[in-house]
């Protein structure tokens, strides 16, 4: 069936499996790119961080999207239902970068030893032994 469900189609398309073939290693060569800057970003930047910049992508194709396809397909304009739900992921994403910073209170404190002098007490003199 390769001929028929492959094969055939590709070539009443003009090109060649050899060229479905780079096409191929090029697909995957730049999934694992974009994968492995994924785990990059999550290490630098956190994993909420990250997921906030997903969500700026989200925005970003839809609204693409919208821009350039709605024209030729109406499923890509933007509708209420759309435009309510990029109003949520923008608000949330500006709330959590503009949140004021939380100044820890004296009570927040973790209990236990000054560990200024835990090293006083660990820099002893040898002789004393």
């Amino acid at each position: 069936r390769w001929q028929e469900l492959v094969a055939g189609p590709v070539a009443e398309e003009g090109s060649t499996p050899g060229y479905l073939a780079v096409l191929f290693i090029t697909q995957a060569f730049s999934n694992f790119a974009h994968n492995l800057s994924w785990f990059v970003v999550v290490e630098r930047e956190g994993s909420v961080a990250t997921g906030l910049l997903q969500g700026g992508k989200a925005v970003a194709l839809l609204l693409g999207s919208a821009a350039a396809f709605c024209h030729r397909q109406q499923s890509q304009c933007l509708t209420p239902t759309k435009i309510a739900a990029t109003v949520i992921v923008v608000g949330g994403t500006l709330l959590f970068y503009w949140r004021p910073p939380k100044v820890a209170a004296p009570s927040d404190r973790i209990p236990g030893p000054d560990p200024d002098e835990v090293i006083d007490r660990l820099n002893f003199d040898p002789g004393e032994l």
